[in-house]
This record gives structure tokens, sequence and C-alpha cells, in this order.
């Protein structure tokens, strides 16, 4: 005990402090930016279900896009009735940020080829070609 009345004489005040761990607050979400590349899950999210829209062709033309559960599409052309509706299919390549379009219909197979879905403005979209400048605008 000699030891400890010779150490605890020494000092003149011993504290401990103790700060409770308090969870982090978490930092806000990022709001998105625009534009922006729709990529993997919520690429194949996006054509899921049937659906349509209507919007226009990097020409300008006014189209309807529809977009069916079972991989089928169909694009209307609204400036001439001499068009037909272009019938193909949608292959979404979410690994590689893609959705195809293959149109059997000859006065669509231009439109036929793969593109990028970016998200312009809240729920507003643009399918860009991946080769070529070809775009379809919609609101979704």
């Amino acid at each position: 005990m000699n030891g400890w009345k010779t150490c605890l004489g020494g000092l003149s005040a011993l504290a401990i402090v103790v700060v409770p761990s308090f969870p982090r607050a978490q930092e806000p979400a990022k709001a998105p930016t625009y534009p922006h590349v729709v990529t993997g899950e919520d690429l194949a999210a996006h054509f899921q279900g049937n659906w349509s829209v209507n919007g226009a062709t990097s020409k300008a033309t006014p189209v309807t896009f529809f977009n069916n559960s079972d991989g089928t599409v169909r694009i209307r052309g609204h400036n001439t009735s001499r068009v037909p509706d272009g019938f193909g299919n949608r292959q979404v390549k979410a690994a590689q940020n893609q959705v195809c379009l293959d149109f059997t219909t000859t006065s669509w197979r231009g439109a036929t080829g793969c593109y990028r879905l970016v998200e312009t403005e809240p729920k507003a979209y643009s399918l860009r070609s991946v080769k070529g400048s070809y775009r379809i605008e919609y609101r979704r």
C-alpha cells in the first residue's frame, strides 16, 4: 500500500473522460444530376411491363412508342398515314447498359440498333443510338 500512497500523493487530479458513441448522421442522398445514363437494374426495370409514350425522333417525327412485357415493341409515326407502324423486338442488355431494338418493318429499319437510355430531366428520357445519331425522346 505504501507504493499506492506515494503514487496517489503526487497526483492532484485524475479525470476519466467517457465519450458516448453516437451514430453518425447519414449524409443526405445525392440528388441525381441530369442528364445521366440509366444503367443496370434501373435500365431493366424501365422496360418492364406494358406501356406506351408519346415522343419524337431525332428527325422531329412525332411518334408513339409501345413497350410490351413479352419483349416486343411498336413505333407509330404520326406525321403521315402512309408510313406503317414499326414492329420488332426489344432486348435489354443491362450488363452493357444498352437496349437493342430490332424493327422488322421496312420503313423503321433505320431505327434498328442498340441504344443508351439517358434521363435528361426527371421523367424525361432519350433513347440514343450507340452507333449513329438516331434518338427517340419521350416522357414517362
